[in-house]
C-alpha cells in the first residue's frame, strides 16, 4: 500500500488488476458476504477488537494511500461492481478484461489412454473437481460431498457408483484426512505441470466448481478450454461466463439438492454433455484468447498515455490535492488508534503500545541498523 501511495505521490498512473477483495476490505481476500468494507471495516467479525483493530486500520492506511489516479481491471464484471460499491473506489475508473489461456492449453490428449494411465475404464462416468486447497470453505467441496450423499438414494446411481462406472476424482493440494470427502472420491494428486492438469481435465466427463463465491476461477477456463464442461453454482465470474445447457451447466440455487439434480441430468445424457463440451471449448477459444487480453490492456496504457500527456501541468496540484487527502485520513487513522488504546486496560494499552506502535517500530530498526 505504501509503495502504491510513493508512485501516486510520483504523479505515476497505475493500473490495477484485481484477482479478489482484498484491495477493497481491511484483510479479506473473499468477504462471505459481509458488508463491512462499505464502513471501514469496523467491528471486525473475524477479528478480536480488543486485540487490535487490524481491520479497520489496514482498511484506513487503504484510504490514506489511494487516490483517483488509481485505475482497475477486473476479470468479472461481480468483482468489478464490489470494487465499485466500496468507499475506496467508488469514484475510480474500473475495466473489465477476461483472463486468458496460452495456446498451448487447447491442445487435445488421447481422453482413453490417460484413464488407463489412471486406471479407470472408458465407460465410467468422471466427475471431476479441483482447487488450490481442498479444504476452503469458499471452494464448496462439501456441497458436492452432500450432492454425492443425495445422489446415493438413487438406486440406478447406487448401483453404477459400486460397480465402479461413476467415481469422483479431485486434484490440488490435501491433507488427506477427510473422511467424508475419501467415502466418496479419490485423490489424484497435486500438479503444477499444465500438460498434466489438462490430461486430467480431458479424462473427466463434467468438471464441478461449487464455490460460493468466485471472480473469474482459471479451473473454469483449463476446463473448457480442454472440452470438459462445466458444472457450477450461479454466482461471480461462474454465471457471467457459462449460458446453461449451452457451454456448460448451471445449478439452480446454492444447494447440495440442486447440484444432485444437475449431476444427475448430466449422466442421464452423455451425448448431450458431449456436446456441450465442444461448445465449451469454442467459447473459450474465441473468449479467452491471449490476443484479446492484449489488444484490451493495450487500449488502456494508450489512454493513460495520452491522459498523462495532457495532465502533465497538473503535476504540482495533483501533490498538493494528494497531500491534503493523505494528511485528512491519516488524521482519522491516529484518532481511531488511540480511541482503541483508550478502550483498553492500561496493562493490554501499554502491552498495545509496546508492539504496534510505529515510534517503537521506527526506534527499533534504526537500533539495529547501527548495530
Amino acid at each position: 500500500m505504501k509503495d502504491i501511495g510513493n508512485l501516486l505521490k510520483l504523479n505515476k498512473k497505475i493500473i490495477w488488476t484485481q484477482h479478489d477483495e482484498w484491495a477493497f476490505t481491511g484483510g479479506c481476500h473473499y468477504t462471505s458476504g459481509c458488508v463491512g468494507y462499505l464502513n471501514n471495516c469496523r467491528e471486525c467479525i473475524q477479528l478480536n477488537p480488543k486485540i487490535w483493530p487490524l481491520a479497520e486500520l489496514t482498511y484506513l492506511e487503504k484510504a490514506i494511500h489511494y487516490s483517483n489516479h488509481l485505475e482497475l481491471v477486473s476479470p468479472s464484471k461481480w468483482l468489478a461492481q464490489k470494487a465499485k460499491n466500496s468507499p475506496l473506489f467508488k469514484n475510480t475508473k474500473i475495466h473489465v478484461i477476461s483472463n486468458s489461456l496460452e495456446n498451448e492449453w487447447f491442445n487435445s490428449y488421447n481422453k482413453w489412454e490417460i484413464r488407463k494411465k489412471y486406471g479407470i475404464s472408458s465407460d465410467c462416468f468422471v466427475v471431476g473437481f479441483g482447487a488450490d486447497s481442498i479444504s476452503e470453505k469458499r471452494k464448496g467441496i462439501t456441497y458436492l460431498i452432500e450432492a454425492f450423499d443425495l445422489l446415493m438414494e438413487n438406486e440406478d446411481w447406487k448401483l453404477a457408483f459400486e460397480s465402479k462406472k461413476i467415481i469422483l476424482s479431485f486434484f490440488g493440494n490435501y491433507s488427506g484426512s477427510n473422511r467424508s470427502i475419501e467415502k466418496y472420491a479419490n485423490h489424484l494428486g497435486s500438479f503444477s505441470n499444465d500438460k498434466e492438469i489438462a490430461e486430467i481435465y480431458q479424462m473427466m466427463d463434467i468438471f464441478v466448481i461449487p464455490s460460493m463465491e468466485d471472480n473469474l476461477p482459471n479451473t473454469m477456463l483449463e476446463s473448457m478450454a480442454s472440452k470438459t464442461p462445466v458444472l457450477g453454482f450461479p454466482i461471480g465470474g461462474i454465471v457471467e461466463t457459462i449460458r446453461h445447457n449451452e457451454n456448460g451447466f448451471l445449478a439452480d440455487s446454492i444447494s447440495s439438492s440442486s447440484l444432485a439434480e444437475q449431476l444427475y441430468r448430466i449422466w442421464k445424457d452423455l451425448a448431450f454433455c458431449s456436446q456441450v463440451g465442444e461448445s465449451a471449448y469454442q467459447y473459450a477459444r474465441e473468449k479467452f484468447s491471449m490476443d484479446n487480453q492484449a489488444l484490451a490492456y493495450n487500449d488502456i496504457f494508450v489512454s493513460v498515455s495520452r491522459y498523462n500527456q495532457v495532465n502533465s501541468n497538473l503535476e504540482k496540484l495533483t501533490k498538493e490535492k494528494l497531500n491534503l487527502q493523505w494528511k485528512v485520513v491519516s488524521d482519522k487513522l491516529k484518532a481511531a488508534y488511540l480511541n482503541h488504546i483508550k478502550s483498553l486496560s492500561w496493562k493490554s494499552g501499554f502491552l498495545n503500545l509496546l508492539f504496534y506502535s510505529r515510534f517503537i517500530s521506527d526506534f527499533i530498526q534504526s537500533y539495529i541498523k547501527k548495530k
